[in-house]
């Protein structure tokens, strides 16, 4: 008898053979996670490529060099300094969000 657990997701029921390796099984179960329609990873994933779209367009620019330049902009135009702070955050959310290799 093997004593080696089958991986099964708690939210969809799909079950996996046992994996070779320990790595293996956590990959398996993040990607499983990440592609799982009713798997809250899934739905926090999708959301957050929803928000990050939204305030790309808000922002208007996208990619760090683009971004930089936009924050320095910001810096000479924006008077107000709450106005000023919230913009510049946004910058920097986009900067720390970018895919990677962008």
């Amino acid at each position: 008898m093997n004593n080696t657990p089958i991986l099964t997701c708690v939210f969809c029921s799909l079950s996996y053979l046992p994996c070779k390796t320990h790595e293996d099984e956590q990959r398996v179960v993040l990607d499983h996670a990440k592609a799982c329609p009713k798997h809250p990873l899934a739905q926090a994933l999708s959301d957050a490529a929803k928000l990050r779209k939204a305030l790309v367009l808000l922002v208007g620019v996208d990619g760090h060099d683009d971004l930089l330049v936009m924050g320095e902009n910001l810096r000479q135009v924006v008077p107000d300094p709450n106005e000023l702070l919230n913009l510049l955050y946004s910058v920097q959310v986009l900067i720390e969000t970018l895919p990677a290799g962008a």
